[in-house]
């Protein structure tokens, strides 16, 4: 018999118990709180033939926008077909994204799911300024693709939020703000927002009575009033030629913004001012203002501090200001005249300004009238003013520095600035709004002193050294002069999927028009090829392009008499569910709509966040046991 002491045997239970280290342990809890909520993500529909008793499947779509606002969680899209909405509440969020999973409401075709609210006319006496689509104290939101018309107040309002983002939407006939973001007096700012690629018009046509409360005033087309963190880019803002109530301005970035960008944008028509930063009643600062084009306003950019507040550290630069009646950059002294402190303003053409106008005060192409006693370092260098009323009327400020801008056309009281040139700039068609420099400009290679932008109008990288010269210094104005640049522009963008697209790049070539071919390329990815007719411009058309963003650019092979050269980056963007991915989506919805309000991914989410969460839990019992 064999009298040998038998070993106790661990029971399988307490053999599987591996304790896990703590970094391991953090590692699948990131997991598990990070790719669980996404695997988890929900596809809700909205038609105008659905159902809000229906599960917001594709097949079985909700009827109102804000059935599927109220169960949209973290990670979920709404997808918005085309048609037009009559919401009799405004749409409001219930819920807040993620950093890793925003909810994103989105139209299935950009552009087609139209929200009309000439059913909703708010009591603002009660009611306050309100926003058809009103996102309030939420977070890690897209809205994509929606258009928004005729609204009782706001079209899209950002009130108290963080990490929002308006894209590819449009407004039409708003009272107030067609987009607006804004924090909570006594509160907080709103932060991180981003308002990229829409187009506005007819804005803040709100109606004043006599003897209107105070505020009913509109806001501006677009409005950033006190929010830290900021992108305003690509947006289109325009008609607004009839002024029935106070506000109506372009773009805003007011009260306690700081850290903003307004860049790329495109306002026209208005018969107010076209870009504003103002400090109102609160401290505004650092905010960058470059790469806009603005035509056919009252004014084009204004700084001011109009109640009370500050202003610090703005730029303005490499901007188009031209045919605006009264003033072309305007650094403004009314109203309360308080302090800005930290100004540049440089690289930046304005063109034809003034001359819509019989006062002899407001018509000139810069004018700078701000002088609070605790101004300081105004710096305004290497601009164009030319055809302009005036070009440049100041008050002899101790405090502005005008160096080195060209000037062409009447002058007002002889100020100058220093090392000015004057003369014709010499732009390649002024007439056909074309200011880029032709190869005998005086402003080529021209520029002195700092900042210096490094990227013009074009994106083309500054600076390029002017015509038989080695060194590169920096041109005047909004345009680097180069041998040959390329550009790039769309026909439609957001495209829906299966929409032609025609691309078109235009090379220009100084003295002479560029001639050979140009490749159009998604990413690394060739797609084809133009030749240049007599104008230098190049087109491809394509409707095959994949639902999702497409970084196109255009690149110039070169001929005997010009260098080969590539465009910026093009963002085009396709837009609208799938076919495959709805049905797979709808048909999850289906099958689980009693778990999740409208469907999800069960499956997926058990299959990964099961396992995490045991081995979470057989860690904690070994650490106890410990």
């Amino acid at each position: 018999m064999n009298t040998t002491p038998s070993r106790h045997k661990p029971s399988l239970r307490h053999a599987a118990v591996k304790p896990l280290n703590r970094s391991k342990c953090r590692l699948l809890l990131w997991l598990a709180l990070t790719i669980a909520p996404a695997l988890h993500a929900t596809d809700y529909y909205v038609a105008t033939n659905g159902n809000n008793s229906d599960p917001g499947t594709e097949l079985r779509p909700f009827a109102s926008i804000n059935q599927a606002a109220t169960v949209a969680q973290a990670g979920d899209t709404v997808w918005i077909k085309s048609g037009t909405y009559q919401p009799d509440t405004m749409i409001q969020p219930a819920n807040s994204g993620t950093a890793n999973a925003p909810i994103t409401y989105r139209a299935q075709t950009a552009g087609q799911a139209i929200i009309d609210g000439r059913l909703l006319v708010p009591n603002l006496a009660t009611d306050g300024r309100v926003g058809l689509f009103w996102i309030a104290n939420k977070s890690w939101i897209v809205v994509d693709g929606l258009r928004v018309i005729n609204s009782g107040f706001f079209g899209i309002f950002i009130d108290f939020s963080t990490d929002i983002t308006i894209q590819n939407c449009s407004t039409n006939l708003t009272y107030g703000s067609g987009i607006i973001a804004a924090g909570r007096k006594d509160i907080g700012n709103s932060a991180r927002i981003k308002v990229l690629h829409n187009t506005v018009q007819q804005a803040c046509m709100y109606q004043d009575a006599p003897g209107a409360d105070p505020r009913t005033g509109t806001n501006e087309c677009i409005t950033m009033a006190s929010v830290s963190t900021f992108e305003v880019a690509y947006n289109t803002v325009s008609d607004r030629m009839t002024d029935p109530s106070n506000g109506g301005e372009g773009i805003d970035a007011k009260n306690s913004c700081t850290n903003g960008t307004i860049h790329h944008n495109t306002i026209y028509n208005l018969i107010r001012l076209g870009l504003y930063v103002d400090g109102y009643a609160k401290d505004l600062a650092n905010v960058e203002v470059y790469n806009n084009t603005i035509f056919n306003c009252v004014s084009g950019i204004a700084v001011a501090v109009e109640e009370g507040g500050s202003v610090t550290g703005v730029k303005i630069h490499d901007n188009v200001v031209r045919d605006c009646g009264r003033i072309g950059i305007r650094l403004a002294g009314y109203l309360s005249n308080g302090p800005i402190q930290d100004l540049d303003v440089y690289q930046n053409t304005v063109v034809r300004c003034g001359l819509g106008t019989t006062s002899t005060y407001e018509n000139c192409g810069l004018l700078v009238e701000s002088d609070n006693p605790i101004n300081r370092n105004f710096n305004i260098r290497n601009n164009i003013f030319s055809q302009n009323a005036r070009q440049i009327r100041t008050k002899g400020q101790s405090f502005l520095t005008l160096d080195r801008n060209l000037l062409n056309g009447a002058l007002q009281d002889g100020v100058t600035g220093t090392n000015a040139l004057t003369g014709d700039p010499l732009f390649v068609n002024a007439a056909a709004n074309d200011f880029h420099l032709t190869h005998l400009s005086r402003a080529i290679d021209a520029a002195l002193g700092t900042p210096l932008s490094n990227r013009d109008l074009d994106e083309v990288s500054r600076p390029v050294p002017g015509p038989n010269r080695s060194v590169a210094v920096g041109d005047l104005g909004a345009y680097e002069w180069t041998a040959s640049s390329t550009t790039i522009t769309s026909s439609l963008n957001p495209a829906p999927l299966g929409s032609p697209v025609t691309f078109t790049a235009t090379v220009r070539g100084g003295t002479t028009t560029p001639t050979g071919t140009v490749s159009f390329l998604d990413g690394t990815t060739t797609l084809g090829t133009g030749t240049l007719n007599t104008s230098g411009v190049a087109t491809y058309d394509t409707s095959s392009l994949a639902i999702g963003n497409h970084a196109i650019t255009a690149v110039y092979i070169g001929d005997a008499s010009h260098s080969s050269n590539y465009s910026a980056v093009l963002n085009q963007t396709i837009t609208s569910a799938s076919s495959s991915s709805s049905s797979s989506s709808s048909s999850s919805s289906s099958s689980s709509s009693s778990s999740g309000g409208g469907g999800g991914a069960p499956t997926l989410w058990f299959v990964f966040t099961l396992p995490l969460l045991g081995a979470l839990r057989r860690w904690q019992n070994a650490s106890k046991r410990a």
